[in-house]
């Protein structure tokens, strides 16, 4: 890799010099190690090393019983781990001049010799090739052993040693050797971090006693302390705690300093206290750095040279034809032709440093970007907790399965776009740069007039633009609209009419140049932040036609789904109850069965015995506890089948039956129980008023406190009143019975129906023409309400019969009927 980027500086060199002897990097260098042998002999030690992961791993699922659930599936990195993360960003750091080779050069690990349709086979098993070569690296810090640290240490040591025989096996000068180094630079000072920081962890696993287990089976017991210290618990914390109102600034001075602060917070990076950034996002954005730095290194390094050597040219060509300076006697043909000539130098010489300012542009550019996508990842991130998605699609907008695609896709499409970012920005700059250039020479030199007749023709143009939509604005400010602008309420209408009509004709031609506008906005816009995966260069209705926001989209909802700070402190604290419940258990059963053993083997076992029902009585409780969790997940889920619960439908048989009103809603599970009840016991305080005291209560009282579904059966029982006198055994046997009666009619108040009694009052109802309250179910008649209108009937029969003597209660009811 050093050699061939040696051997092309050499030949830029040799070519633009005259004398080859001035070579400043010596002869062309081949280097010792075979590219494609080394890519494939070193799959040997990092398959052993692999294999010998995968030991020290037990499975979960498939075949425990043959060799003892070993070996186990390994992986390289946890991609939605906060640990570990410059160690991981540096393992990626050290594959970007690979991801250079692959990218552009095309470069794969087995070498081409047949045919061309064996290309995309090559490329697969280069890829799988390329990616086998790390995979010791990842696992080593993934499983966080001694064991593990130990065999990364030397496989990363191996690589380190081959990347610096690279560096010094050509036989160069100085200046040579610097530009190997600094080109490479990255990947040399990430393997070197690594080299340190890999055994620096296999010192401290060691010294926690690690040596074989991996980090993630080693059971790490937390407190509520360390839940508190952690970002999810200051989160929550957050959350729960009131916000602080923070008082208007006072005076001009702090105004102004209120107003530095919030601009400064818009441009400048503001740090959150406790936010991590993941592993894989920073190794991505690294990685994707690392390749721009290479190809600005590269452009900087080898095109000056190439537009020396034609300038250089040039040179050559005047002195042999006209020469540099004018001659006496020449003709005008030649003094024009070595003008010519001197302007394409010019140029050439030009575009050389156009070149160099816009590598140098579009590098900056790329940096700003990445860092802005990083600060913006964190404000989706933290949107998304707040269940904000006025920037990221809801995940119900897709599939959970397209979500977890677009996931996998994210790391290498950042990768990409930012590569051919990059590439596209510098190709327009560098565009831009010699356009502005030769109009600057051809302005030095002379040839104006092409820019006179342009400038003639697009001034009127431009002015009567600007003059027309500065007198729109004053005139929508001062004439059309109240008040100064201040309210989108016309004032002078039939002039807004007129105008509009007559602007109507020339707003046709500004439209075409706003058109042409628009595009060239766009396309400044789409070029800029073409990198930017955060924001969609589509409209919000066809973001689902860009693949780069798409999987944008789908990293941040695994994102949202696996990290949300809520679930992890609320999992966190379960985990720990059920953790210190079954430590307690444990201790308790090992202090009862040691206890017992001081006293003989008996009591021991009396012990055990007698710890059963407690067990028991404590499994009960937990799976009612369990059973009111589902109960609570299902109505929060399916909130209208609240109506359907018995609770629900006696308290609004109750409102009925008090006449309190209930809120009319095309979902009946959106009232509110609180206030329900509370009307429900106001109804009920203004019927309790004293009535004098008596001896015995009502029947109809009785159903009437029947139907009051919410009143216990304790509570029915301690009325006395319902037997008065000295209670002998029939008395007891017969109040025994209504209570049975009563308690029945509690639990199921549609039977009353079929009561004699109640049918009675129902006959005698409809005998005197009084109106019943048709109901879809009988049982929500009001049985006071019932009785009181049945009297009041009564009264109205007797005060209209108080001459007769007798008179049949049938013709009274045909005569009240009648009239």
């Amino acid at each position: 890799m050093a050699s061939g980027f040696l051997n092309s500086f050499n030949s830029l060199l040799n070519i633009a010099r005259t004398n080859n002897a001035t070579n400043a990097t010596g002869e062309a260098c081949e280097s010792a190690i075979d590219y494609y042998l080394y890519h494939q002999l070193v799959l040997i030690p990092a398959a052993i090393i692999t294999l010998s992961f995968a030991v020290t791993k037990q499975r979960r699922n498939i075949l425990l019983s043959v060799l003892k659930g070993r070996p186990g599936l390994v992986y390289p990195m946890d991609s939605l781990t906060r640990s570990s993360r410059i160690s991981y960003a540096c393992a990626f750091g050290a594959t970007a001049f690979l991801v250079y080779k692959i990218v552009l050069e095309q470069q794969y690990a087995i070498k081409l010799t047949g045919a061309t349709s064996l290309r995309s086979f090559i490329a697969l098993a280069s890829m799988f090739i390329y990616g086998m070569m790390f995979f010791p690296l990842f696992t080593s810090l993934a499983i966080g052993s001694t064991f593990g640290y130990g065999l990364g240490a030397l496989y990363v040591w191996m690589l380190t040693a081959v990347e610096i025989f690279r560096l010094t096996e050509c036989n160069t000068d100085l200046k040579g050797r610097i530009l190997l180094v600094f080109r490479n630079i990255p990947s040399v000072l990430c393997l070197l971090y690594l080299s340190v920081s890999i055994p620096a962890r296999m010192i401290l696993a060691a010294r926690k006693g690690r040596f074989f287990v991996w980090e993630e089976d080693v059971e790490e017991t937390n407190t509520l302390d360390d839940i508190r210290a952690s970002y999810a618990g200051h989160h929550v914390a957050k959350l729960l705690r009131k916000p602080e109102i923070t008082p208007p600034p006072e005076g001009r001075i702090a105004r102004i300093k209120v107003m530095l602060y919030n601009l400064t917070r818009r441009f400048l990076y503001v740090r959150q206290k406790g936010f991590r950034y993941p592993s894989r996002i920073l190794s991505v954005m690294l990685v994707g750095t690392l390749v721009v730095y290479t190809l600005t290194y590269e452009f900087l390094t080898l095109l000056p040279p190439l537009f020396d050597l034609f300038s250089g040219g040039l040179i050559q060509l005047v002195e042999a034809t006209v020469g540099l300076e004018p001659q006496p006697g020449e003709s005008e043909e030649e003094a024009t032709y070595r003008t010519y000539l001197f302007v394409a130098y010019w140029i050439i010489d030009t575009t050389k440093i156009c070149v160099i300012v816009a590598n140098v542009v579009a590098t900056v550019l790329s940096l700003f970007n990445v860092l802005h996508m990083l600060s913006n990842y964190r404000a989706n991130l933290l949107a998304l907790y707040r269940g904000d998605h006025s920037h990221i699609p809801p995940a119900a907008n897709f599939s959970c399965a397209s979500h977890c695609v677009n996931s996998i896709k994210y790391a290498g499409f950042q990768v990409g776009y930012i590569i051919w970012a990059y590439m596209i920005q510098f190709i327009i700059l560098s565009l831009i740069c010699v356009i502005v250039a030769v109009i600057y020479i051809l302005v030095t030199n002379d040839f104006t007039s092409w820019l006179l007749w342009f400038l003639n023709l697009i001034w009127p143009i431009i002015l009567t633009a600007l003059v027309i939509a500065v007198g729109q604005l004053l005139l929508a400010r001062f004439v059309f609209l109240q008040e100064r602008g201040a309210y989108l309420a016309l004032n002078n209408r039939n002039l807004y009419f007129i105008f509009t009509y007559f602007m109507f004709f020339y707003n046709i031609f500004l439209g075409l140049v706003s058109c042409l506008i628009r595009i060239l906005k766009a396309m400044v816009l789409g070029i800029v932040f073409l990198c930017r995966l955060d924001n969609s260069t589509l409209p919000r209705r066809f973001e689902f036609l860009d693949p780069g926001f798409k999987a944008y989209v789908g990293y941040m909802q695994m994102e949202y789904a696996h990290t949300h700070p809520v679930v992890v402190v609320f999992t966190r604290i379960m985990y720990l109850g059920l953790h210190n419940k079954q430590h307690r258990r444990v201790n308790t059963r090992q202090a009862s069965g040691t206890k017992g053993m001081e006293n003989g083997r008996f009591q021991a076992d009396v012990k055990i015995e007698m710890a059963g029902p407690e067990d028991e009585a404590r499994k009960r409780r937990s799976m009612a506890a369990r059973f009111n969790w589902y109960v609570i997940y299902t109505l929060l889920h399916n909130p209208d089948i609240r109506v359907m619960r018995k609770g629900y439908m006696q308290m609004l048989r109750q409102a009925r039956l008090l006449g309190v009103n209930i809120p009319v809603s095309d979902r009946q599970a959106d009232v509110d129980f609180e206030q329900l009840q509370d009307n429900i016991q106001q109804a009920k305080d203004k019927m309790a008023a004293p009535s004098g005291k008596k001896n015995k209560v009502s029947a109809y009282e009785a159903e009437e406190d029947v139907e009051n579904a919410n009143i216990p059966v304790q509570h029915l029982k301690d009325k006395n009143e319902f037997v008065a006198g000295p209670e002998d055994e029939a008395r007891k046997k017969n109040k025994n019975v209504a209570w049975y009666v009563i308690y029945t009619l509690l639990h199921n108040p549609d039977i009353r129906v079929m009561r004699k009694g109640y049918m009675q009052m129902l006959r005698q109802a409809r005998l005197l023409g009084v109106n019943v309250p048709v109901s879809d179910r009988q049982a929500d008649v009001g049985v006071k309400q019932l009785h009181d209108n049945i009297q009041h009937t009564k009264d109205k029969m007797a005060f209209f019969s108080m001459k007769k003597n007798k008179v049949s209660t049938r013709c009274c009811g045909s005569s009240l009927l009648l009239q």
